[in-house]
């Protein structure tokens, strides 16, 4: 048995003399053994029954096989499912909820109902709202579709598409009432019954373990909850802050609600001794030049790691799918072994093949009509498509939510005016396999239906699931560790004049940062702020010339400023199309801390966000004055330059040829 930290030695005996309705509430970072730690706690109280449960299946299927028998692993919809009967279980879809409201699909208007009416039943059962309060949902949900909407969609769609989601919640109760009356259930609709009746039961256990806790669903959230509330178990919250990612799926960090509404029963424990890596390593270093600004660190633990090997596992790690499928094709045009984690069941493989039928039909009729289609609006395009629409062979439509649209044209304006992201997720991927399909021997040029079958057959067909190359999205990969982890180029495709193209981007972006053009004078410090430097630097321990040398922001004279200061070519601003700027942070410290040995980084947004994170760390002692609104000698005042002729003073900070606002740069460090 290796020997125990500090911390996990006060951890065990803390959880060792608990009493009924304490909480531990344990911030364990990455590879700091949060899992060993929680089966010694099972095995020092062999006489006391466990409750293990975590979100995801892979975790508790782990649990199951190294927890003593004292503890029984499972998800809350497992434990659901035994106490809430054996309905037949079916997959809440658009097809179930035309059936339930008795409605037809016939235009566009129509699948925006329906659509609609799935996103509300579903807001309902992974909310923490009761079927009586669904005035108080409707406010919920208003609130967060506002603030996400704002972000990523145009204004003059935002109120339009809020109100139909909020007036769809209307339909909520029909639909509730006839899933509960059929012969049938769904996986929310089982579960949403059980936690609302979570009050009611008493469970056989001593302990209630929650893994995971930094991303647990609201309705999770809620069952916790009442079991707190019964004062009947003692409860260990166990969960890394900085791993909280899934926040798109609205799921929320239990550990700091139990914080706030338990104060006095909550004992707050951590882990930062990561096994999984060694001390000074890059991946050490990476991870806390975030931490380091969230006030925590990780220390690297292992004492040796392996030596490079053909029998590494070697994980190549992406934000998004469409890296994952281009590196797929690169290894299989290399006739190299891989693995494609969680495999072509992760895309909507139906729904592709018609979009991919609808984009071959429209391209071929735009490419008849040609001249007929030039000067017009996106409107008029549509309409005159719509009015085309015999001069070719409409394809065959399986999708009963697509057939509704007349072009694909009509669809992808559809789907991006109503801000459905799931939709523009899969046209994008109709764009990249037709711009990969001609790569590829293997794929036959014959029906659309084919060329998608052949393109994710040819994928599935390659993965191995046995092989030490791994592909996959950073956030499946969470929980995972590898020998050598690359984090994969960005990917993006685009669209113009029915060409398109896959292309990496050259120049990173600073994650929730982005570059504006800029026109200003330059205003040079008073000697008043000179000499304050200069008083400083009597106390200096020498820091503060790295500092001076890396912002090149300290003027003597006006001749002595135009040698050394930087030309500013841009302004840095919020990125207001980033919806979760903490979550995108924190996705980076998930990949870079499935490293055990090696580490690199080919995306250049999250190289230039690293070399940011470095500039903040090694200035951060005048940044906490800025903040603190004293002066620093990291502060330019500049005259911008705006529209009509006005010009207004703002003072920031320069970084590298960018300016960025004192407003800016406090609204980004306070949302890490």
């Amino acid at each position: 048995m290796f020997k125990l930290t500090d911390e996990q030695r006060a951890i065990l005996e803390k959880t060792a003399t608990m009493k009924q309705g304490e909480i531990v509430l344990v911030n364990a970072l990455a590879g700091c053994a949060k899992t060993s730690t929680l089966k010694m706690i099972a095995q020092q109280n062999p006489h006391s029954r466990f409750l293990y449960l975590a979100f995801n299946r892979k975790i508790v299927d782990e649990a199951v096989q190294s927890f003593p028998l004292n503890t029984k692993a499972t998800t809350l919809h497992a434990l659901a499912r035994g106490y809430t009967g054996r309905k037949t279980l079916k997959y809440l879809n658009m097809d179930m909820i035309k059936e339930i409201l008795n409605s037809e699909i016939g235009n566009s208007s129509d699948y925006f109902k329906v659509f609609n009416a799935q996103k509300a039943y579903q807001n309902f059962c992974q909310s923490a709202f009761s079927i009586d309060e669904l005035d108080e949902l409707k406010v919920d949900v208003r609130k967060k579709m506002k603030e996400d909407f704002t972000k990523r969609i145009k204004n003059k769609n935002m109120d339009f598409i809020i109100n139909q989601r909020v007036d769809a919640i209307d339909l909520v109760e029909e639909i509730h009432n006839s899933i509960l009356n059929s012969n049938f259930t769904t996986f929310d609709t089982f579960l949403k019954e059980f936690v609302e009746s979570a009050d009611e039961r008493t469970f056989n256990y001593d302990y209630i373990v929650l893994d995971e806790s930094q991303d647990v669903s609201k309705l999770l959230a809620k069952f916790i909850l009442s079991l707190v509330k019964s004062k009947r178990y003692k409860i260990i919250i166990v969960g890394d802050n900085n791993q909280k990612i899934y926040g798109f799926l609205g799921n929320t960090n239990l550990a700091l609600v139990l914080e706030q509404l338990y104060p006095n029963d909550v004992v707050l424990m951590r882990l930062n001794r990561s096994f999984r890596f060694q001390k000074d390593s890059k991946i050490e270093q990476f991870s806390n030049r975030l931490l380091e600004l969230r006030g925590e660190k990780i220390i690297g633990a292992r004492v040796s790691v392996p030596a490079p090997s053909p029998q590494d596992r070697v994980a190549y790690l992406s934000r998004s799918t469409f890296p994952l499928l281009a590196m797929s094709i690169h290894q299989i045009l290399n006739e190299k072994p891989y693995h494609l984690y969680g495999g072509v069941s992760n895309f909507n493989i139906e729904e592709i093949k018609d979009i991919y039928n609808l984009y071959i039909y429209t391209k071929e009729l735009k490419r008849r009509l040609d001249d007929e289609l030039i000067g017009l609006t996106i409107e008029e395009k549509i309409k005159k498509l719509a009015d085309k629409r015999d001069e070719k062979r409409f394809p065959k439509i399986k999708s009963n939510s697509l057939k509704a649209f007349s072009s694909f044209t009509e669809l992808e304006n559809f789907a991006s005016s109503r801000a459905i992201f799931e939709l523009e997720n899969n046209i994008s991927i109709v764009y990249f396999i037709y711009t990969k399909k001609r790569a590829l021997e293997d794929i036959e040029e014959e029906t659309s239906e084919d060329i998608v079958n052949q393109f994710f057959s040819l994928i599935d067909t390659h993965s191995n699931p046995y092989s030490n190359t791994i592909i996959s999205t950073i956030h499946k990969s969470k929980g995972l560790e590898f020998e050598s982890v690359t984090i994969l180029k960005s990917l993006v495709v685009y669209a113009t004049n029915d060409e398109i193209s896959s292309v990496s981007s050259e120049n990173g972006n600073i994650l929730g940062l982005t570059k504006v053009g800029i026109d200003f004078s330059r205003k040079y410090r008073s000697n008043q702020e000179l000499v304050e430097l200069l008083n400083s630097a009597e106390k200096s321990d020498g820091n503060i010339f790295k500092k001076r040398k890396r912002t090149e922001s300290i003027e003597i004279s006006a001749k002595d400023s135009e040698k050394r200061t930087p030309k500013i070519a841009n302004e840095l601003i919020i990125n207001q199309k980033m919806s979760n700027i903490k979550e995108e942070y924190n996705i980076l410290y998930v990949a870079i801390t499935r490293a055990i040995r090696d580490i690199q980084i080919s995306n250049v947004n999250y190289i230039e966000t690293l070399d940011f994170l470095e500039f903040i760390n090694k200035n951060l002692n005048e940044i906490i004055k800025i903040s603190q609104g004293e002066a620093s000698p990291l502060v330019i005042e500049i005259e911008k330059k705006e529209g009509k002729g006005k010009k207004i003073i703002d003072k920031g900070i320069i970084y590298e040829d960018c300016f960025i606002s004192i407003t800016t740069l406090l609204a980004l460090l306070e949302e890490l």
